[in-house]
C-alpha cells in the first residue's frame, strides 16, 4: 500500500479514526473519572468498609486502558483498506491486550 494510491474517502476514513482515538483518550478519562468519583463514589460512601473504596481507585486505570484499546481496534478494524494491507493478523494481538 502506497501513500499515494489513498482515495480521499480513504483519508476520511482515516482522520474520523484518529478522532474516535483522540476522543477516546482525552475525553475517555474524564468520563471514567467523573462516573467513579461523582456517581458511583455517592453509593459506596454510604457502606461501613473501605473495600469498595479501595476498588473503585484501582479499577479507573484498567477501565481507562480498557476503552482506550477498544477505540483502538475498532478505528483499525473499520480501515478495510488498511487491515487488508498488513501481513499480519490484528485479532491475537487484541486478544492479548484485553
Amino acid at each position: 500500500m502506497d501513500w499515494e494510491e489513498i482515495i480521499s474517502t480513504q483519508w476520511i476514513g482515516i482522520g474520523i479514526s484518529i478522532l474516535i482515538i483522540l476522543f477516546t483518550v482525552f475525553l475517555g478519562r474524564w468520563l471514567i473519572k467523573m462516573l467513579f468519583s461523582r456517581i458511583i463514589r455517592r453509593f459506596t460512601r454510604s457502606t461501613k468498609t473501605t473495600f469498595d473504596d479501595v476498588l473503585l481507585d484501582t479499577l479507573t486505570a484498567p477501565l481507562y486502558w480498557l476503552a482506550v484499546v477498544y477505540a483502538f481496534q475498532f478505528s483499525l478494524t473499520r480501515l478495510d483498506f488498511f487491515v487488508s494491507a498488513l501481513s499480519f493478523n490484528l485479532e491475537p494481538t487484541f486478544y492479548v491486550l484485553y
